[in-house]
Formats: C-alpha cells, sequence, structure tokens
C-alpha cells in the first residue's frame, strides 16, 4: 500500500469516527458545550491531585489548544460560574484555575451523557466484540502516542515545589542500620550535612524576604546548622 493509500485511509477512519461519535454536532452529547470545551472540563475534573491546580497555559499545553482561543472559552467559563482563579503564592502572574460546585455539578450531568451514548453504541455489538473494539482502539492508541515505541518503559517523574517533610523523607531514604560498612554510615552523615546545609540556606532566604536587613546576619546560619 502506497503512503497516499494509507493516508487516505486514515482520514477516511476519522471521518467516520468523528461522525460516529457525534462530535460534529454543535454540542457534544446534546449539551452547549463544544468538543473542546468538554474535553477542558474534563482536564480541570480529573487533574491529578498530586499536582498544584493547571494554570491556563498547562491547560493549552496538555491539549494543544491555541492560547488566543483557549482564553475565550476560560472567560466563558467563568461567565457562567463553571471555574474559579486563585493566585499562585510563588507567581503572581500565574493563576490556577478549578471547577466551581456547580462547574462540578455541569460537568457530572455532561459525563453521564456521554456515558450513556457510548453505552448505547456499545449495546449495538454483540457482548463478545466489546472487547475486540476496545482493543483495536487500544492499538490505534499505542501506535498513535507521542511516547517513543521502543524507549522502554516512560520514567515517572514529576517536578514540583518543595513540601514539608520532604528533607526528612531523602535523609530516612538513605538511612544505613548500624551493621552497615563506615562507608555508608558516613556516606548518609554526607547527606545529613547537605540537607541541613540547604535547609538553612532555605531559612536565610525566609528570613531576608521577610525581615530584609533586619536578617542580613543570619548568613553564617548555614554553616552553623550544618556543623551541629
Amino acid at each position: 500500500m502506497e503512503i497516499e493509500d494509507r493516508v487516505a485511509a486514515v482520514r477516511r477512519f476519522n471521518r467516520f469516527y468523528t461522525r460516529r461519535i457525534g462530535v460534529l454536532r454543535e454540542g457534544l452529547s446534546d449539551s452547549q458545550f463544544s468538543l473542546t470545551e468538554a474535553r477542558l472540563l474534563y482536564e480541570l475534573a480529573h487533574w491529578p491531585a498530586d499536582r498544584a491546580r493547571p494554570t491556563a497555559s498547562e491547560l493549552g499545553g496538555e491539549l494543544g489548544v491555541d492560547a488566543g482561543y483557549l482564553s475565550r472559552i476560560l472567560a466563558g467559563f467563568r461567565k457562567r460560574g463553571l471555574i474559579a482563579g486563585r493566585g499562585s503564592e510563588l507567581d503572581g502572574r500565574q493563576v490556577h484555575l478549578s471547577l466551581t460546585k456547580q462547574g462540578e455539578k455541569t460537568f457530572a450531568a455532561l459525563e453521564a451523557r456521554t456515558d450513556e451514548e457510548i453505552g448505547a453504541m456499545l449495546a449495538k455489538l454483540a457482548p463478545e466484540r466489546h472487547g475486540e473494539l476496545a482493543g483495536a482502539m487500544a492499538t490505534v492508541e499505542r501506535l498513535l502516542d507521542d511516547k517513543p515505541e521502543h524507549g522502554g518503559p516512560q520514567p515517572l517523574y514529576l517536578l514540583r515545589t518543595h513540601r514539608p517533610g520532604d528533607m526528612g523523607e531523602v535523609v530516612r531514604l538513605h538511612g544505613v542500620p548500624p551493621q552497615q560498612s563506615a562507608a555508608r554510615r558516613h556516606l548518609e552523615l554526607l547527606l545529613r550535612s547537605a540537607v541541613c546545609l540547604l535547609l538553612g540556606h532555605l531559612l536565610c532566604l525566609l528570613l531576608r524576604s521577610s525581615w530584609g536587613r533586619a536578617a542580613s546576619s543570619c548568613s553564617a546560619l548555614p554553616a552553623a546548622v550544618a556543623s551541629r
């Protein structure tokens, strides 16, 4: 099959599937929301609990939505009372977004209608074909995923701000029992000193940001803490 034929096959499937799941209608699942609007509500409702609430730029990057188009959608959400924003404690220019109670109620109703539509579509197939369909969809998702196909397992790392207890957990994870070698015990002592030094610097920054010149004498604090 030539590349032109493959392109035509993919486009034919796209036309079929978009019509089949109803995204060509004015509102998704007979609602007042477009597909993009519904997906934004979904992202806000299902944003991971261990991450800070998303900003508009994060949502746009996650979904690949144009910044101007996204801004208009979010403005509409605010006007309808579906979302609320809270200024970032780290960067006053950033606003973290979340669904309001009205937004959660609206999304729940949209989610229920969407589930009903997909359930009705599956009901037209014999139960034994459900697995075949789900498997074919999983294959499409795997093949078109942006992750490298042969890159092996993807590391589940997440960069976030420092939280209380993090440094203590670092020391605990690197702690060694008494029967371990002297080199391992020395490594733990070095780690403890490094953590104390880091916390001392952070304390200095906090004092200076709070009291300015009055805290300028804390420059010797990290060394004093590390020497303990």
